[in-house]
């Protein structure tokens, strides 16, 4: 195998890697948000003991997500993409695509 070839194939696992941890933390997302309805439908129930249990798994759900950026951090990120394209307005469209390259 060419060094060419195995590039290609350690690029795929990274690719593969990168798949499989998005549709990992999706399928957590979508765990969480199950859960935080059936904790509306356990209190309209008052099924208190219910709560509680999907409370805990909740709390556990959440260690294994990342944490949520701050709007501070976040409009910091975007400062920095906006310097990286050398954009000088949003009417700029033509640095849209370069922007995460």
């Amino acid at each position: 195998m060419s060094l060419k070839q195995k590039c290609r194939k350690y690029d795929l696992k990274l690719i593969n890697k990168f798949k499989l941890d998005t549709i990992s933390m999706v399928k957590w997302i979508i765990s969480l948000k199950e859960r935080l309805q059936s904790i509306l439908e356990f209190k309209k129930g008052k099924k208190w003991d219910l709560i509680r249990k999907t409370r805990s798994e909740i709390g556990i759900l959440l260690n294994y997500l990342p944490q949520q950026l701050s709007k501070e951090k976040l409009s910091e990120i975007f400062r920095k993409a906006v310097d990286k394209m050398g954009a000088e307005s949003i009417k700029d469209e033509k640095y849209y695509g370069n922007c995460c390259t």
